[in-house]
């Protein structure tokens, strides 16, 4: 799925690639890896709008956040909210955290 976005990226346009990633994510809805490659694309095309990547964060947390190895897609979503200076998300975030073993 990951390349087919790419593809997608490079040669077709942005609503596809979207598509792409939907579809992506909700075949393998425990790939923390895709989610992270998805996130990497909200972040670079929708960088002003930090609702929706924060709506979209969220979304991977409900379909992939408890899954035992999801700590890459936990940091990935801490630090974005560090970038945003978000502190008391952050806060919020690692309440979450503790309560998930990820590892």
């Amino acid at each position: 799925w990951k390349k087919f976005a790419d593809f997608e990226k490079r040669n077709g346009t942005p609503d596809r690639v979207m598509e792409v990633f939907d579809q992506g994510t909700a075949a393998i809805t425990l790939s923390t890896d895709l989610w992270i490659h998805y996130m990497n694309h909200c972040k670079t095309v929708k960088k002003d709008d930090a609702a929706f990547i924060r709506s979209q964060y969220e979304r991977a947390m409900a379909e992939c956040g408890r899954e035992w190895r999801s700590d890459k897609l936990w940091d990935h979503y801490v630090k974005w909210e560090v970038e945003e200076k978000n502190y008391p998300q952050v806060f919020q975030l690692y309440q979450r955290m503790l309560k998930i073993p990820t590892h």
